[in-house]
């Protein structure tokens, strides 16, 4: 057990003094707050998002390298039959065909903004787990396995599995009036299940989102939340944030 732990803590990447790593342009200063957030100081849009690749596999290397495999149908690789029915799952549906996809789309306009900044976090990504390999998270060394290369497409198929996540609760409504359009017509089928994006709606509305004017809170500040409609993980799905450089200056969610 107590190797376990010493396992553990000399994974925890360091949050204080210097490191010197390849693929940053300038010097990067990280400055770590109170509530554990990394606040950000690049002097490029480059620097930033490859500071934000590396923090992110330097403390969520595990988490990200689950969703990878989960999405790749490759979990049982680990686990063996306990994930079997997942992976299956995963394979059939696809979401790491069309993650190769979204990349062969990108790749056709490699001089674009999108394919740049995407490079430059993957870089940070693939820096962070070269210098996680020293001293792996405690569920590498457990299962005597070693991070693969990040690849682009692995960052698609973890965007993928966010969007099927929040569209699972009706994609079976939309398979069921597919076939009752095929089967009675259009006309028809929208007696049974009507179409909800033809129905007129007066004014605004939204579903997952509240604010609370700075007169009815008790700091006399506004006060903004937000439900993503997400399943609650440990560790959590997002990874607090602090980015500035000359181009940018945001402090939020992120996802590692």
């Amino acid at each position: 057990m107590e190797e376990l732990l010493n396992i553990a803590k000399n994974a925890f990447p360091p949050v204080s003094g210097s490191e010197k790593v390849k693929g940053i342009q300038e010097e990067v200063e990280i400055l770590w707050d109170n509530w554990g957030i990394p606040h950000v100081y690049a002097k490029s849009l480059d620097d930033a998002y490859f500071a934000q690749g590396y923090l992110h596999s330097r403390h969520r290397l595990w988490q990200m390298e689950t969703f990878r495999r989960l999405i790749s149908g490759e979990l049982s690789e680990l686990t063996g039959e306990a994930t079997l029915l997942s992976d299956k799952y995963y394979r059939t549906l696809g979401l790491h065909r069309l993650a190769k996809k979204c990349v062969s789309n990108l790749e056709k306009n490699k001089k674009s903004e999108e394919y740049h900044w995407i490079n430059a976090y993957v870089n940070g990504v693939n820096v962070g787990i070269k210098e996680a390999e020293k001293n792996p998270p405690i569920e590498f060394s457990i299962l005597n396995i070693k991070p693969r290369e990040w690849l682009i497409e692995d960052s698609f198929k973890i965007i993928s599995m966010i969007e099927w996540n929040l569209s699972s609760w009706n994609f079976p409504l939309e398979v069921i009036r597919e076939h009752l359009i095929i089967k009675l017509g259009l006309a028809k089928a929208k007696q049974f299940i009507p179409f909800f994006s033809e129905t007129y709606v007066k004014g605004s509305m939204g579903s997952n989102a509240w604010a609370v004017s700075p007169n009815k809170s008790e700091s006399g500040a506004v006060l903004l939340a937000n439900d993503p409609h997400l399943a609650l993980t440990h560790p959590a799905l997002w990874f607090l944030i602090h980015l500035n450089c000359p181009e940018l200056n945001v402090i939020g969610t992120s996802l590692p």
